[in-house]
């Protein structure tokens, strides 16, 4: 699943692939994370890691990864969808509290 979200994120850096891949793949690995009892602390770095996105953002770094377009980079993309994907509430459980 790692190389899954590598070769997504690769692949829609260069706009080679749809950033729905990528998403997929990203909420896929972050739900497994969860699943294992990873903090979202660790998601994120995880999720970082695998991407090659600097852990620790600083003034001078712009994002060599823009999607064409786009007024966000890609992995602001990524690390919106993971941190979103971390916190959500499953579908089973948000049927049984209504």
């Amino acid at each position: 699943m790692a190389r899954k979200v590598r070769t997504a994120y690769e692949q829609a850096a260069r706009g080679l692939g749809g950033e729905d891949d990528l998403l997929r793949a990203v909420r896929d690995i972050v739900r497994d994370l969860k699943k294992d009892g990873e903090p979202p602390e660790r998601v994120v770095i995880t999720i970082k890691n695998l991407c090659g996105i600097p852990l620790v953002p600083f003034a001078a770094h712009h994002d060599r990864f823009i999607a064409p377009g786009s007024t966000r980079s890609i992995s602001e993309i990524v690390i919106g969808a993971a941190i979103e994907e971390y916190f959500s509430v499953p579908i089973l459980d948000r049927a049984s509290s209504l």
